[in-house]
């Protein structure tokens, strides 16, 4: 009797170790997945966000609660998304202003194009690919931008 006692949890404990293995390697599969096309929509039809269709107009777009902001900035007509953590410490830059993107932590500026031009950073901002229709963002986090992969400083337009 003491035997079948012991076969039962034994093999109640390994059945919850398997369980509890099995939801951690989903979760992980899972959120690898999901980063693969990880993507943010940015709408014209919010207040916050339609300063956008401005030129030369810019803002910290706050996709999660848990993650730091996207810069979205409108140069001349062409969108782009930043990552808003600088390179350097990974301070919160401020919103572009005057041309620049500057870190309030060590004075570190980026030019339009995200690369550092002043201070401590040494590294170029991450940028994010940025479709646009005329209602809306597409911010793909987790491809290059256009004119990465094609040379092309020019936004893709998937409006038609």
């Amino acid at each position: 009797m003491n035997e079948k006692r012991m076969q039962r949890r034994s093999f109640l404990q390994h059945t919850v170790k398997i369980a509890a293995l099995s939801l951690i390697g989903r979760r992980l599969f899972a959120d690898g997945k999901q980063g693969e096309n990880e993507i943010v929509e940015v709408s014209f039809d919010d207040k916050e966000s339609s300063v956008l269709l401005e030129n030369g107009k810019a803002m910290l777009f706050q996709y999660q609660k848990k993650k730091a902001p996207l810069i979205v900035w409108n140069q001349d007509g062409r969108i782009r998304a930043f990552s808003s953590s600088c390179t350097h410490r990974g301070c919160k830059l401020n919103v572009p202003s005057n041309g620049r993107i500057q870190c309030p932590c060590h004075k570190a500026e980026f030019n339009q194009n995200g690369v550092p031009v002043k201070g401590p950073a040494k590294e170029p901002l991450k940028e994010y690919r940025v479709e646009r229709t005329e209602s809306k963002l597409m911010i793909f986090l987790n491809q290059r931008p256009i004119s990465e992969e094609t040379g092309s400083q020019e936004l893709q337009d998937i409006s038609n």
